[in-house]
């Protein structure tokens, strides 16, 4: 009900501002905006692709200065964490070795980041924006399997001139941004200089002394010039330079616990982890297994004596009870529990060079070059705690380098061929330190660890210690060897020894990814006559990856006890001095009590013969505990190096059939092929291949598609009404994603990235612009997309907190994998984090008056419902949307000045990008990504000179 009445209260903000044209006459025309997005200039309805362009003044009126503004105005577009999707091709998995689904070039330069060009500025002095839907490949440098986003800066202008502009806002925002531009020799050299600063305070309120989050600290200059020596030559190029410093605020924490705990942070649980009990036992909840009707009994697992779904302590333990909403995605606000360790920063300088040549009337040669260097550095404290106790987070430092080559040459073969033939080199370097730290975890993770009797002389076993016994007798190497760290291992191999401590890192890695990409491409269009025309193109790509990965850390394990329990019967107590009165009744401890006893982090409770009759030496709730009780078992270090290359190519092609009935309608048929390149889950725990002693990372291969589409772009009523609308259909071969597979060898589930096999991605858009009078302009889109996993795509549900998987075991049956429970297998489901329906409209309304013209505008935007992880389930899946934001401006007679007041998301409805869930070792913790809540504002601009 109260979406229906925001939805109603949305559609009445349109409408009032509709209100006033009734009975007004009409003289407008639409006036188009010029796009590249074919390499030479036409219209957006000229254009016989799927093309949404933004110009300069639509991100000013509106006020799109962001990457979740900018998707919410094009059809069948979203956004992930770090990345867009354009007719739900994106990139579906997070990991160095990968490709985008959706390239994106900044002044024709590619770039691997699509966030990096949509931050930039706050999309300010840009000329356009041009949204491409579709496989690209034909006519440009970088493929791309899913779409591409052209981004035009402001050129250098002939003359004099500048702009100041400054926003205000909540949160204390404070934005300035200036320009100027003009000749610096006249008719030969001009200059453009643009700086933008951005300041915000946190928008993520700071609970129990936290301080606020999610600010802004961004600066950014750049140089545009352009040369032209001759009236045939132009060289152009731009240089940037940025810098971001900022709090980076956190997902919201809204749910968290499993049976008569959900609802919970568990205080009261030292340790994270469920273990089956008999129906009575204390502290006990019924399951129900929501896909058999199965039942069963569980209960919190005894710390140290039953094997933790973790090693490290929950992080809330004797803190806060705080949940975000206490359970209710719609309660949640925009705050952040943390122990203050949240930063974020990178600078990023990128060159762009074009030179053009036009060599005589029917030939062009353009030669483009770019560079750009990217450094990158984030500590989350994602732990929605600020304890004592145990404080896990993330650290990643990035480094990229690329610079791309690209030689284009623009022909016609007499009046009825135009042709684009291009080059492309492109050659990136990323490295990706990356790692999980604890910086208070009882010490867990910074002394060496202390093994107790497994590690004293033994009389009986002539002094020789119990990990020298087992070392030598049964040749593990793992109790001989000291603590071993990156770059231990010999190439292919991992190792391990014991743990010697670490300040810094439980696990850490450090990647490298290497990606050449040489291509051929060239597309022709021959206009038979003015009705009707071919377009045929064609595209050559090979993918070089040389990969290397170095990667370690701290693993727990009771295999002392486990495989050797044995040796601790009677005697063995009395050898290792454990021979008082009724500790021989040890034998009954679990396997982990044991350990916990033996390394001296426990103590036996004296005639007390149950497994669970331990006492911890150090009071669980000492922050500075140095003999912590282990919950998974000894802790021990690892470190494995691997490397690989591999290479990949294709050819793709397009083939389009133009018809033109009149000089308003464009109706347009085509098929094109799509190629992702194969790749790697650097960082990824199970993706390793080969034998002990040849391990390389696990490749995946390439990802194809062919599209087909129908388009028809027109115009009505003496050019006032423009109507753009396609259908298409991908068939996808080798999707990529990260999946659930089954390994026959280990006879269990690994989750890598892989090829999945067929999918399919159909839909249906519609953009309309409509110049109702002369005062009031209305625009609309609406997307509707249905895809569809084709083969067996299993996903391991693992975080279900219904059904634990201590309680509900999915170990697969080799005879039937398939029937194995647990497993969610996808095949008929649709694809990953897509809505099926999305649509945006908005109006705007002019008065001219004495003082000036005002404008009255209104949007509002609507994505529907979706599931972020390829599982159709009702807890986590994406609600719908919808967000309202108005504005009024006031701009001078001469269009020199210009005030805007806004209002963005009206009705202040909490939204989410998408849900995460956990499993055992967080305690089912169930987070949102919010989009922004109420904002509001003034924006000033004044130009001046004659530009």
């Amino acid at each position: 009900m109260t979406v229906m009445w925001r939805a109603g209260m949305s559609a009445l903000v349109l409408f009032t501002i509709a209100l006033p044209v009734l009975g007004e006459e009409q003289t407008r025309r639409i006036e188009e905006i010029i796009v590249t997005a074919e390499k030479r200039q036409s219209t957006v309805s000229d254009t016989s692709i799927s093309i949404t362009a933004i110009g300069a003044e639509m991100l000013e009126d509106l006020g799109i200065q962001s990457a979740n503004e900018f998707v919410n105005f094009i059809p069948a577009t979203t956004r992930d964490d770090y990345d867009i999707r354009i007719r739900g091709v994106g990139r579906n998995f997070r990991s160095l070795g990968g490709d985008p689904g959706v390239s994106t070039y900044y002044n024709g330069v590619y770039s691997e980041d699509a966030l990096i060009a949509l931050t930039e500025n706050a999309l300010w002095d840009l000329e356009r924006i041009e949204v491409l839907r579709g496989p690209q490949g034909t006519l440009y440098g970088r493929n791309s399997i899913g779409g591409a986003i052209n981004y035009i800066s402001k050129k250098p202008t002939d003359t004099w001139s500048g702009t100041v502009r400054m926003q205000l806002g909540r949160w204390n925002t404070n934005e300035a941004y200036a320009a100027v531009s003009g000749p610096i020799i006249e008719d030969v050299l001009k200059f453009r200089m643009t700086g933008a600063k951005q300041q915000r305070d946190g928008a993520q309120k700071g609970q129990f002394g936290t301080q606020d989050a999610d600010e802004v600290n961004d600066q950014n200059l750049s140089l545009s010039l352009e040369w032209t020596p001759s009236d045939t030559v132009t060289v152009e190029t731009r240089y940037n330079d940025r810098r971001s410093y900022r709090r980076n605020g956190t997902s919201a924490l809204i749910n968290q616990g499993w049976g008569d705990n959900r609802g919970s942070r568990g205080t009261d649980l030292y340790a994270f982890g469920v273990r089956p009990v008999a129906e009575g036992t204390s502290g006990a909840s019924m399951f129900t297994n929501p896909i058999t009707g199965a039942t069963a009994w569980g209960a919190s697992i005894r710390p140290g004596v039953d094997t933790a779904a973790s090693s490290f302590p929950n992080e809330a333990y004797m803190g806060h009870n705080y949940l975000n909403g206490n359970g209710d995605p719609d309660r949640a606000e925009p705050e952040i529990l943390s122990n203050n360790e949240n930063q974020e920063e990178f600078d990023q300088q990128a060159i762009m060079l074009a030179v053009s040549w036009d060599i005589n009337d029917q030939t062009s040669l353009k030669y483009i070059f770019g560079y750009n260097d990217f450094l990158y550095y984030f500590d989350i404290d994602g732990d929605h705690s600020n304890s004592k106790i145990s404080d896990p987070n993330a650290r990643v430092y990035e480094e990229m380098h690329n610079f791309s080559h690209e030689l284009q040459v623009l022909w016609n073969v007499g009046d009825n061929l135009e042709m684009t033939t291009g080059l492309y080199w492109f050659d990136s370097n990323r490295l990706q330190d990356f790692g999980f730290n604890n910086r208070r975890s009882q010490n867990r993770l910074q002394m060496a660890a202390d093994y107790g009797l497994f590690d004293d002389p033994n009389p009986l076993l002539g002094y020789a210690t119990f990990f020298q016994f087992i070392g030598t007798s049964f040749a593990i190497p793992t109790v001989l060897t000291p603590h071993v760290g990156l770059g231990d291992a010999p190439i292919g191999q991992t190792i391990s020894g014991l743990w010697g401590g670490d300040p810094q890192y439980v696990y850490h890695h450090k990647n490298k990814n290497n990606a050449v990409q040489k291509a051929f491409f060239s597309q022709g269009t021959y206009t038979f006559n003015e009705n009707w025309a071919l377009t045929l193109g064609v595209r050559w790509a090979e993918d070089e990856k040389t990969v290397f990965e170095n990667r370690g850390g701290m693993f727990e394990s009771d295999f002392p006890i486990s495989s050797f329990r044995a040796f601790f019967d009677i005697p063995g107590m009395f050898a290792f001095g454990l021979g008082q009165p009724g500790y021989f009744e040890m034998s009954g401890l679990t396997d982990l009590a044991l350990v916990n006893v033996l390394a001296g982090r426990a103590t036996v409770n004296p005639f007390q013969y149950t497994d669970d009759a331990i006492t911890p030496v150090c009071d669980l709730t000492d922050p500075h505990c140095t003999t912590p009780l282990l919950l998974q078992g000894l802790p021990f270090s690892w470190t494995g190096r691997a490397e690989d290359e591999q290479t990949w190519d294709a050819v793709t092609w397009r083939a389009n059939v133009d018809w033109t009935p009149n000089d308003s309608t464009l109706v347009y048929f085509g098929a094109t092929t799509g190629y992702r390149s194969g790749g790697y889950g650097l960082g990824i725990a199970d993706a390793r291949v080969g034998p002990p002693t040849a391990l390389k990372p696990l490749s995946y291969d390439e990802e194809e598609v062919i599209a087909i589409e129908l388009g028809y772009k027109a115009q009505f009523r003496d050019d006032t009404l423009q109507v753009n609308a396609s259908i298409y259909r991908y068939d996808y071969e080798g999707y990529q994603d990260s999946v659930v597979v089954y390994d026959e060898t280990q006879n269990s589930f690994r989750d890598i990235p892989t090829n999945t096999g067929d999918a399919v991605n159909q839909g249906f858009e519609i953009e309309v612009v409509w110049l109702a009078t002369d005062n009031l302009t209305l625009n609309a889109n609406y997307s509707y997309t249905d895809t569809e996993y084709q083969d067996n795509v299993y996903f391991l549900e693992d975080d279900d907190y219904r059904r634990p998987e201590a309680l509900f075991p999915s170990t697969p049956d080799p005879a039937d994998v398939e029937a194995t429970l647990g497993p969610f297998n996808a095949k008929g489901s649709p694809l990953k984090g897509i809505p099926e329906h999305k649509g945006v409209m908005w109006g705007t309304y002019k008065w001219n008056t004495e003082l000036g013209n005002f404008y009255l505008l209104g949007t509002v935007s609507y994505t529907g419902e979706y599931y972020p992880n390829g599982l159709e389930r009702d807890f986590d899946m994406v609600e719908s949307r919808t967000r309202t934001d108005v504005s009024l401006i006031w701009e001078s007679l001469d269009q020199k000045r210009r005030v805007r007041f806004f209002v963005d998301n009206v009705f202040d409805e909490v939204m989410y990008r998408g849900f995460g869930t956990g499993g055992a070792g967080n305690n089912y913790k169930f987070t949102g990504s919010m989009l922004g809540t109420r904002f509001w504002g003034i924006d000033a601009r004044w130009e001046f000179g004659d530009g």
